[in-house]
């Protein structure tokens, strides 16, 4: 048998070299380009235009992690950010993304704009809820304990800590248990309702009375006034793939009514009075584009024709996305404007 010469295994790992080279480079430009947005479904630009960066009228959006006012954004650094587990400094910036400011020097892991104060859970002082003005000024401690979650509303905070559900005023004072076990609270009309991690979501007056399971085993709920929206997402023989049902409740007593039903659905959420989703075509494969429909189970529509790794957030007129360059980016529903998140 003949062996193969010095000089023809020396150009096989050279051959081999070069086209290993080759595809690093390839490779190496397709992150960079997707980095820099390109190759995109979308355009990335450094600041928006006032039609773009677009207005809110009424009062605030929150979501615990991003919130939204007439003039700022404000946003955990997603540096650290995954949903439900964020962790970094607060970032405020202009509507139409100028203006970046770090508002805390320490991590926070949950926040809440209420008109110009903010309030927030300090990661480096074991969770404890704290507050400052809008423009990271007067910071002050209003809650001792760790802070799971909380919220604002009628002029009181609402929080979670190991021993249960309280009320306090907005300074920390006056501090009522309303509860022994908690959850992330919600306040609507004269109800807090708590969730406990998508195992159980229950509902209690303001005055501590009536408390009442409402659900057990879901995804995603949305509360309507009186009526909870909510959706469960049964597995597949794709397990990439699930089959999605919202359900329209009132309470515990008057069981729930199937409004949808959505085949091949990869992941979905509920925000604003819409459910949203995005579509598989199986074996990990993503269908392009975000969908959503009314809670009603009517007008069902593609938002936009994007491609999206992961979808983290949707809130208000923007949804919030990882990519599979490890950039983070918030893009308009409609894909008609979007800028790096960071």
């Amino acid at each position: 048998m003949m062996k193969p010469s010095i000089f023809s295994s020396n150009k096989l790992f050279k051959w081999g070299t070069i086209i290993g080279l080759a595809i690093l480079s390839v490779v190496a430009v397709m992150f960079l380009l997707s980095a820099l947005g390109f190759n995109q479904d979308f355009k990335v630009k450094e600041t928006l235009a006032e039609e773009e960066a677009g207005t809110l009228e009424n009062g605030q959006l929150n979501n615990g992690w991003i919130a939204e006012t007439e003039a700022y954004v404000f946003y955990i650094d997603p540096g650290e950010m995954s949903p439900g587990t964020p962790e970094g400094n607060l970032i405020r910036r202009n509507r139409d993304w100028t203006g970046r400011m770090e508002l805390t020097e320490n991590p926070i892991s949950y926040f809440t704009v209420s008109e110009d104060w903010i309030y927030y859970t300090d990661a480096s002082d074991k969770d404890q809820l704290y507050r400052m003005k809008d423009d990271g000024s007067e910071k002050s401690q209003v809650i001792a304990e760790t802070v799971y979650a909380f919220t604002i509303a009628d002029n009181a905070v609402y929080y979670t800590t190991l021993d249960g559900l309280f009320r306090s005023e907005l300074d920390g004072t006056a501090q009522t248990q309303l509860q022994s076990k908690g959850g992330t609270p919600t306040v609507t009309g004269d109800w807090v309702y708590y969730a406990e991690d998508k195992q159980s979501l229950s509902r209690i007056k303001t005055d501590g009375s009536e408390n009442q399971q409402l659900l057990s085993d879901y995804e995603d709920y949305y509360l309507a006034e009186s009526d909870v929206y909510y959706i469960q997402l049964t597995e597949t023989e794709d397990e990439s793939l699930f089959t999605l049902t919202l359900y329209q409740t009132e309470n515990a007593d008057t069981g729930a009514t199937e409004i949808v039903v959505v085949q091949k659905v990869v992941t979905a959420q509920l925000d604003g009075g819409y459910l949203y989703y995005q579509l598989g075509k199986g074996e990990g494969r993503l269908e392009k584009g975000l969908y959503r429909v009314n809670l009603d189970g009517s007008g069902t529509e593609r938002v936009n024709d994007i491609t999206i790794w992961q979808l983290d957030y949707v809130l208000g007129d923007w949804m919030y996305i990882l990519q599979y360059s490890g950039e983070r980016y918030r893009i308009k529903l409609d894909g008609s404007a979007a800028v790096v998140f960071e």
